[in-house]
C-alpha cells in the first residue's frame, strides 16, 4: 500500500485494542511528520519539532493546549548582568491548537528591540529573553512591553511588561 501526501485515513489500534483513526488533508511540508496531540480526542498535527518528527520521543505537538493565547513571565524583574541569577526572563505560553506564534520585545517608545519567535508553527511551550536586542546588545534599565500574538484557527494576542533591572 502506498500514501499520498493528503486524503488518506490511517487506523492504530492500540494494546487494549482501541482503534484511533485520523485523515489527513494537509501536506506537513518536506519531511514533517504528523504526530497525536491526544488519542483521547484524535487530534493530529505537523510535528513542530525542529528535526520534523520524533520518533522514539514524545510528540512535539503532545502538550496542554487552550481557547486563547495565554502568557507569563517569570522573573519580572529580571537582572541580564552575567552573575548567574535571574540573567533571563522566561516566557511561558499556551496556545490554542494549530498556532503560529509571535513574540516581540519593544521599549518604552514602542521602538522593536527584540523578535523571540517569528509566526513559527508552535504548542504550548517556553521561550528565553537574556536581555539583549536583537543585535545583540545588552538592554538598558527599564520596563519593555512584551506583545504575543497566536494565530492560525484562531486569533488571539497579549501584552504584558517585564523590567529589566541592575542590582
Amino acid at each position: 500500500m502506498s500514501l499520498t501526501n493528503t486524503g488518506n485515513t490511517i487506523s492504530l489500534v492500540d494494546p487494549d485494542n482501541n482503534t484511533h483513526s485520523f485523515t489527513w488533508d494537509q501536506d506537513c511540508g518536506d519531511g514533517v511528520s504528523f504526530e497525536s496531540v491526544s488519542f483521547e480526542e484524535d487530534i493530529w498535527l505537523c510535528s513542530v519539532s525542529s528535526e520534523k518528527s520524533t520518533p522514539g520521543k514524545r510528540n512535539s505537538v503532545s502538550t496542554s493546549y487552550s481557547d486563547e493565547l495565554q502568557l507569563s513571565i517569570t522573573p519580572d524583574p529580571f537582572s541580564p548582568d552575567g552573575d548567574g541569577f535571574e540573567d533571563e526572563a522566561v516566557f511561558r505560553y499556551t496556545l490554542p491548537l494549530e498556532s503560529n506564534l509571535t513574540i516581540r520585545i519593544y521599549d518604552i517608545r514602542g521602538r522593536l528591540i527584540k523578535t523571540l519567535i517569528d509566526d513559527e508553527p508552535q504548542v504550548s511551550g517556553e521561550s528565553t529573553w537574556d536581555g539583549k536586542d536583537d543585535e545583540n546588545r545588552t538592554v538598558r534599565v527599564g520596563i519593555y512591553v512584551v506583545w504575543a500574538e497566536a494565530k492560525g484557527n484562531s486569533y488571539s494576542q497579549k501584552k504584558a511588561t517585564v523590567v529589566v533591572a541592575k542590582k
